[in-house]
């Protein structure tokens, strides 16, 4: 990238009171005056932008586009407001660069939350702003040369299309699928612009299993990675060396089943578990709580524009303070339930962690496991998808939903190591009381498959003969009733809904133009037990709720 084309450098300034967020925005940007409560300035090539945050309010603007920087100040060491300067930078950790200022050295304060420490009395000097816009710059063009490497035809985007041909000409393995999923988390119209690439690439690890399928594909890419924020670059090293790392006990898999025609896809599911050191990758990215507590739940949910995740997770910050002032919820809360919100480009997470004494009863409960001897780590993935939607449950016959239902696709992927041994571990611990009823000829089958190494199975089918056999096996006289029953019901929902849409409008009419700002059609469900080293996604996918909703409910 030519050094001396502009270049846009978001600045988050988090102080523990206005007037200091204030100064050090100004300090920063090398302004006098905000407009709008931004603060902006021009340094070397680079227009600067800052907002300020504080540790007992909240000033609406925010940054259009990723956070370059985050710039934390505290007054010192034992300040009261430690922890919730700790629970800040924890909550960002996709933010490249962040710095902690203060007038007492904080260096080891600060490296813990992979920070840089800098003297409040030299936060003002034209040798930081030159070291902040030099060090984006070169992770700016870190990333340029990732996305022109994967934008095949040079047409400033990158499609599905063209991320199945960079995978397939580097031997990833990578399908049609996968290919549509990146693309759809990164872009509503199937075209990645940089912008949209940058935003993920920098913010995306939240999504690590996706994030790590592209992260794969560039490194393979003639290896062109250059150095850019260290702790970006030393994280594309680690990835580089794994995707390409094998062992004597790795397996390898992939199963599809599929109809003999394709189709678009319907409700689905869609499966990413990580075990092991992938799971640890995954944890390094994820606030402190996904490490500390013994289970943690999260809930995403995707809104239309980048811009709206800060303004979903302000909504649900204030609920959350008005839940606490219920009495049952707030001795919840108090028992050790946490929740915190986040958001990572269009995806906002609600993550529920456990501590307190529901900790310490869960802790107990996991000390009988040895989850130690397991000891495999890997990613697997599969994605479920039918042919129905869920509109077609209220307006089509049974015939039809038959026909969609019977299109249905499975796709897997693994890659694992030490299976075998998990295999054993599991054999070992569960099957000693059936194997007096259960012919031993299964356990030595499932041995067999532990030390397998490579599977690969493909089966189509076809969905006619499907459909039929089973209006065969349903029989004529139980499908007419299963079809009534079909018909009754569909009549029965429009007339509640009819019936019941005053009453909702009236509980949420307040709620209305956040809800509108959602995206229904995928919920993400998040599983996680760091003791086990085992992390879970799961992804519902509803395409055309949303058009429902917002046509039916909050029209």
């Amino acid at each position: 990238m030519d050094n001396t084309q502009s270049i846009l450098i978001n600045i988050v300034v988090w102080a523990e009171d206005i007037e200091t967020a204030s100064k050090l925005a100004a300090d920063l940007t090398g302004s006098q005056n905000s407009s709008n409560e931004i603060w902006s300035g021009h340094h070397e090539g680079a227009d600067l932008k800052a907002y300020i945050r504080y540790a007992d309010g909240q000033i609406n603007a925010s940054p259009v586009g990723v956070t370059d920087v985050l710039v934390v100040q505290l007054s010192g060491s034992i300040s009261s407001n430690v922890d919730t300067a700790k629970n800040y930078i924890d909550l960002r950790k996709g933010i490249p660069l962040k710095f902690v200022t203060s007038e007492e050295d904080l260096t080891e304060w600060a490296s813990q939350y992979d920070s840089t420490f800098i003297n409040l009395s030299e936060i003002s000097s034209s040798q930081i702003r030159s070291r902040l816009v030099t060090s984006v710059k070169n992770l700016d063009k870190t990333l340029r040369t990732a996305f022109e490497q994967l934008d095949l035809n040079h047409n400033g985007f990158i499609t599905a299309d063209e991320l199945l041909q960079a995978s397939a000409s580097l031997g990833h393995q990578l399908n049609q699928d996968e290919a549509n999923s990146i693309v759809n988390a990164l872009s509503n119209d199937g075209n990645i612009s940089y912008d949209a690439f940058k935003r993920w690439w920098i913010m995306g690890r939240g999504d690590f299993n996706t994030f790590r399928k592209i992260v794969h594909i560039e490194m393979s890419v003639g290896n062109f990675i250059k150095k850019g924020s260290q702790a970006f670059n030393n994280y594309l090293e680690k990835l580089g060396n794994e995707a390409h790392s094998t062992t004597e006990s790795s397996f390898q898999g992939r199963v599809n089943i599929s109809p003999v025609h394709d189709f678009e896809n319907g409700i689905g599911l869609s499966f990413d578990m990580s075990a092991g050191k992938d799971a640890e990758n995954i944890y390094a990215y994820l606030p402190e709580y996904y490490r500390t507590s013994p289970v943690v739940y999260g809930l995403e949910i995707i809104v239309e524009e980048d811009s709206h995740a800060a303004m979903i997770v302000g909504v649900l910050d204030g609920l959350k303070s008005m839940a606490s002032l219920v009495p049952q919820l707030a001795q919840v809360l108090e028992a050790g339930l946490k929740v915190n919100f986040r958001h990572i480009g269009r995806s906002v997470f609600i993550d529920i962690s456990i501590g307190g004494l529901i900790a310490n009863q869960i802790v107990s409960q996991l000390q009988n496991l040895n989850f130690e001897s397991l000891n495999f780590w890997g990613v697997g993935n599969a994605q479920i998808f039918s042919g129905i939607k869920p509109i077609d449950i209220l307006n089509s016959s049974l015939d039809e939903l038959l026909e969609k239902v019977c299109n249905f696709k499975i796709v897997s992927h693994s890659e694992y190591s030490n299976v075998k041994l998990l295999i054993s571990a599991i054999i070992s611990g569960t099957v000693s009381s059936l194997e007096n009823v259960v012919k031993p000829n299964i356990f030595n089958l499932l041995k067999v498959l532990g030390a397998i190494k490579l599977l690969e199975y493909e089966f189509r089918y076809d969905s006619g003969d499907l459909s039929s056999m089973i209006k065969e096996l349903i029989g004529t006289s139980k499908y007419e009733e299963a079809n009534s029953f079909l018909i009754h019901y569909q009549q029965t929902a429009a007339s509640m809904i009819e019936q019941f849409k005053p009453m909702v409008d009236m509980f949420i009419e307040q709620w209305k133009e956040p809800l509108k700002m959602v995206n229904f059609d995928r919920i993400g469900l998040i599983s996680s037990i760091p003791k086990a080293k085992i992390f879970l996604k799961t992804s519902l996918h509803l395409p055309g709720i949303t058009a429902f909703l917002r046509e039916n409910i909050l029209s």
